[in-house]
Parts: C-alpha cells; sequence; structure tokens
C-alpha cells in the first residue's frame, strides 16, 4: 500500500494506529513520492513505513545535476539506516540506473526498465528477464 508523501496526515497518532493495523495484516506500507511533501521526516519518524520511494523529480536528473545525485544518494543511505527498502522512481537511462546500484538502491522503476506492461506482457518479460543478465529488454506489448 502506498501513502503519497505529498498528502497531508493532520493527525499523526491516528495515522499510525491505522497503519500499524494494516500492518498487522500483513500489509507492506510506502511511502511514495519522497522529498515533494512537506512533513516527510516527520512522517518517516512517526509513521511504520517498510517502503521509501524516492520521487523521480530527483531521480531522473541524478546524471546531469550534481545537486539531484547527493539528494538522491542521501535519501538511499537515510532509507538503508532506517531499515527500509528504498526504491528509486523514474530511472530513463543506463547512467542513472548505473549510479543507483552503486549507491546501494535495491530497487527501481521507470522507462529504462519498462514502460507499464499488461499482465500477459509482463510475464513474457519477466521469463525474459530470468534468462537473460539484465531487465532492460522490454516486450513488444505495453498498456497505454
Amino acid at each position: 500500500m502506498e501513502l503519497t508523501e505529498s498528502v497531508g496526515v493532520e493527525c499523526l497518532g491516528y495515522a499510525r494506529h491505522i497503519l500499524e493495523a494494516l500492518r498487522q495484516r500483513g500489509c507492506k506500507l510506502a511511502l511514495d513520492d519522497f522529498g515533494t511533501g512537506y512533513s516527510s521526516l516527520i512522517q518517516l519518524h512517526r509513521l511504520p513505513f517498510n517502503e521509501l520511494k524516492i520521487d523521480r523529480s530527483f531521480v531522473s536528473h541524478i546524471d546531469q545535476d550534481s545537486r539531484a545525485l547527493a539528494i538522491t544518494l542521501s535519501v538511499v543511505d537515510l532509507g538503508k539506516q532506517l531499515g527500509m527498502t528504498v526504491v528509486a522512481e523514474g530511472i530513463e537511462n543506463a547512467a542513472q540506473q548505473t549510479l543507483l546500484v552503486e549507491a546501494g538502491c535495491p530497487a527501481g522503476q521507470g522507462y529504462y526498465i519498462s514502460r507499464p506492461l499488461t499482465a500477459q506482457a509482463f510475464n513474457r518479460w519477466m521469463k525474459e528477464a530470468l534468462e537473460q543478465p539484465t531487465l532492460r529488454k522490454e516486450p513488444e506489448e505495453r498498456v497505454h
């Protein structure tokens, strides 16, 4: 379950109670679009997220902008320090993916990896990916 960071949480205590109940029922919780909202650090501190998703507005520029790179690397490190899975959103080229892999970011999403797929196309893509050393090859069929 993803909660977008820019959505304001008026009562962190109540939100924590609800999110803890969801976790106890087996839900994994992700803080999406991290870095774009107003209370991101307090949400990280007070709410029980499993995953931190770095917003594409940073990731898509890390190969061209040293400030975007510094912010992204800091968020990857912060997520690791908090014991969270970190996902980089908006990976658009090999240079960005290489920088993220070198930083220890374990997961990513973006057009460089694949565009949105139908379930059938995803199954083919996954089968091909498991047979090859890279996940870069996209299938023909996509969801638009």
